[in-house]
C-alpha cells in the first residue's frame, strides 16, 4: 500500500544545527513573563490569606456568629472517637507466680540433664583409663 500525499525532508536529518524548542515556545506560552510571575504571586497570597481565615474562623470562633465555614468546623471534629477512662487493673499475682514456677522448674530440669550428662561422660572416662592399665 502507498501512501501519497506525505513529503520528508530528509536535509534536517543531515543537519548539525541545533533545533531544540521548547513545547511552550511552540505554542506561543510565555512562563517567564512579569506578568505570569505578579498573577503567580496573586494567586499564592490569596490561598495564604484563606488559609488564615479559615485556621481564625476554626479555632478562634465566636460562638454566637454564624459564618459559612460553621458546618465545615463541625463536620472536621465529627468522627475524633471519644476516649474512654478505664480503671487501673494491676496484673495479677498469679500469673507472676506461675511464671516464676515454670522458669524455676525449666532451669531444674536443664541442671538435671547438664549434671547427667558429665555425670556419664566422668564414668566413660573412668572405664576407658581402667581398660589401659595393664596388671
Amino acid at each position: 500500500m502507498i501512501i501519497t500525499g506525505i513529503s520528508l525532508d530528509t536535509n534536517v536529518v543531515n543537519s548539525t544545527k541545533d533545533t531544540y524548542s521548547s513545547v511552550t515556545d511552540l505554542n506561543d506560552v510565555d512562563l517567564f513573563t512579569e506578568r505570569i510571575h505578579t498573577g503567580a504571586e496573586l494567586v499564592r497570597a490569596k490561598e495564604n490569606e484563606q488559609y488564615i481565615t479559615i485556621g481564625d474562623m476554626l479555632f478562634v470562633c465566636n460562638m454566637d456568629s454564624t459564618n459559612i465555614y460553621e458546618e465545615t468546623s463541625a463536620k472536621m471534629f465529627e468522627h475524633i472517637p471519644a476516649l474512654v477512662k478505664k480503671e487501673y487493673v494491676p496484673p495479677r499475682k498469679l500469673s507472676m507466680l506461675f511464671a516464676t514456677s515454670v522458669v524455676s522448674l525449666l532451669l531444674a530440669v536443664i541442671l538435671f540433664v547438664v549434671a547427667l550428662f558429665f555425670k556419664r561422660k566422668h564414668r566413660k572416662e573412668r572405664e576407658s583409663a581402667d581398660n589401659y592399665y595393664t596388671y
